[in-house]
């Protein structure tokens, strides 16, 4: 060993040198989902990066300018740019997609650079809109044309980069299209509008709003993202660049015609009751299929929730080997609620464990009526969580483990007059804040279109004023049903409001506050409806009272009760569809 030269024994824990790589070779092309933050394979990433930027090239998304050109026209740097690498597969079934995104922000503008909300704006519809929409397939049935009506999917491929920009933007271009070759340092000037960009989901709207309306379809009113023609017996719902349909076959194909005379649409599936119908498919990454009339049932359209969701939520919580409870939640005392207070909060790492998976349960709770009122109590607690609202999340997950997934069930059914809509309080239940919950649950027939809860803005004084306001919130949200029924063709249909609060009931069927006079005038508007007979008020006992499951929590066989009741049912099924977690 010459002089000044380390030992291998040194050498290996003196740390590195100038010229030692401080990372392992392979550490370079390890990519990550953006999505799920897991690990993807490169070869596949690269292979999707390279077919995103041939079919760029291929559709003049950018034309390359000398650099110098957008500090003259603009005096600002290009926008930057960087790809979103995501599987929409699992780790069995493979789906790598690669997008390029500009970093368009609003922050780092001046206030007369920034758009006006007008040409941001792109609308989405509810999911109940789409729960709504099952509904009537299976509740119309048959075409005005007497052919059987189905549900059809399409997918707009790269959607964001089909409409023309409207303004001058510059752009990075990445290094895979960089030239060595280049005389002087280029960048992109965009010719279509592209992702990232502020005013590219607003100008694919306006796209598409204007191909359909050219040709006879009517946007709603109610929901902008919804839309009908009468001589096809046409009813649709966009939601981002994906189109959900239901129409006979001839509407089916003129809407795949239409898209496709502008995007490139991917016709996804077609369910239906005909043999060949698809039985399953994928929509916002929800299972539908459908089960003809057998010996095991009615015929049935079936809805079941991303799975993944509960999945996750056991997996984080290390609860794959737990034993299950027969509830999401049991209800606290004020005992235990005060011990909470003195509590400390939980470490970091706890916090954002905690938050991310109440969260998932919130997304869970928009398909899952018994996960509702569980998740908005473990919210309460996001911003400081303690410990023992990490074991009312353990409890949660261990639910999960017994019910990992549930269905919605929407049994053939003639045509409904209108919705029932029931509401539903807990007076005070939320012991720290002393506020009460809204439950509501809305059925169209034996179908359920909307099952939700939340906290009430106010704090009521008497159970009569939180059942009065819970009766508001139903109203509103049947009245925002209805429009959406009008806004497809189905005019006159009528509310049935039920209450199992017989001073609720009173109160609303008078003009004035009465002996309320703290109520604010602002939610009186309901006496108005009523006096104009725009709704029909019914006493609902609270054993029937299905909104009585989001208000607060209750025994196992309470909820399996009310479920039933909403045709809510284990789904006992393992779809092809699918997903598994990452």
């Amino acid at each position: 060993m010459s002089k000044g030269e380390l030992s291998s024994f040194d050498a290996g824990h003196a740390g590195p040198v100038a010229d030692d790589l401080a990372f392992d070779q392979e550490d370079w092309d390890t990519y990550y989902d953006d999505i799920h933050g897991t690990a993807l394979r490169s070869d596949l990433v690269q292979a999707a990066r390279q077919e995103e930027l041939t079919w760029i090239k291929q559709e003049k998304i950018y034309s390359k300018v000398p650099l110098r050109q957008c500090k003259q026209r603009t005096g600002k740097q290009p926008l930057d740019t960087r790809w979103i690498d995501h599987n929409k597969g699992d780790d069995k079934r493979p789906n790598y997609r690669s997008r390029m995104v500009v970093r368009e922000i609003k922050a780092r503008k001046k206030l007369a650079e920034q758009l006006p909300g007008s040409q941001l704006f792109s609308a989405t519809p509810l999911v109940e809109t789409f729960f709504l929409l099952a509904s009537l397939m299976m509740s119309i049935r048959v075409s005005t044309r007497g052919k059987p009506l189905k549900l059809g999917f399409w997918d707009i491929s790269r959607a964001h980069f089909m409409e023309e920009t409207t303004r001058e933007l510059y752009i990075r271009i990445p290094e895979e299209d960089r030239d060595p070759n280049d005389a002087e340092e280029m960048c992109g000037i965009l010719l279509r509008t592209m992702y990232g960009t502020q005013a590219a989901s607003n100008l694919f709207q306006r796209g598409y709003v204007e191909l359909l309306t050219n040709h006879g379809y009517v946007f709603g009113k109610a929901s902008f993202a919804t839309f009908f023609k009468q001589s096809a017996d046409s009813r649709g719902l966009v939601h981002g660049d994906d189109f959900a349909v239901l129409a006979d076959d001839d509407g089916l194909k003129e809407i795949d015609q239409l898209l496709n005379s502008k995007y490139t649409a991917k016709w996804l599936a077609t369910v239906g009751s005909e043999p060949g119908d698809d039985k399953e498919a994928l929509f916002l990454n929800r299972v539908v299929r459908h089960w003809p009339a057998d010996e095991h049932g009615e015929d049935r359209l079936e809805i079941e929730a991303d799975s993944r969701h509960a999945q996750r939520i056991i997996a984080d919580l290390g609860l794959q080997n737990a034993k299950s409870v027969d509830t999401p939640a049991v209800k606290r005392t004020a005992a235990e609620v005060e011990a909470t207070k003195r509590e400390p909060v939980v470490a970091q790492k706890v916090q954002t464990l905690f938050r991310s998976n109440t969260m998932r349960g919130a997304y869970l709770s928009i398909d899952r009526p018994d996960l509702g009122d569980a998740v908005k109590a473990l919210a309460t607690a996001m911003k400081t969580p303690k410990e023992s609202d990490m074991q009312r999340l353990r409890r949660f997950g261990r639910y999960l483990v017994g019910v990992p997934n549930l269905m919605r069930v929407f049994y053939k059914q003639k045509l409904p007059q209108g919705v029932t809509m029931y509401g539903d309080s807990d007076w005070a239940g939320d012991l720290l804040s002393r506020k009460s919950t809204s439950g509501i649950a809305c059925m169209h027939g034996r179908h359920l279109v909307t099952a939700k809860c939340n906290l009430q803005s106010v704090t009521s004084l008497s159970s009569c004023e939180a059942e009065f306001y819970a009766a508001v919130k139903a109203l509103a949200h049947a009245l925002f049903i209805r429009s959406v029924l009008v806004d497809w063709g189905l005019e006159g249909s009528l509310i049935d409001l039920l209450t199992d609060s017989s001073s609720a009931k009173c109160f609303i069927e008078r003009r004035g506050l009465g002996k309320n006079r703290h109520i604010q005038t602002k939610w009186l508007w309901i006496q108005e409806r009523m006096a104009a007979q725009d709704f029909i008020l019914k006493k609902v006992g609270t054993d029937k009272n299905i909104a009585d499951l989001m208000t607060k929590a209750l025994s196992g066989s309470v909820i399996r009760k009310h479920l039933a009741s909403m045709n809510v049912r284990l789904c006992l099924v393992e779809s092809t569809k699918q997903r598994t977690v990452l």
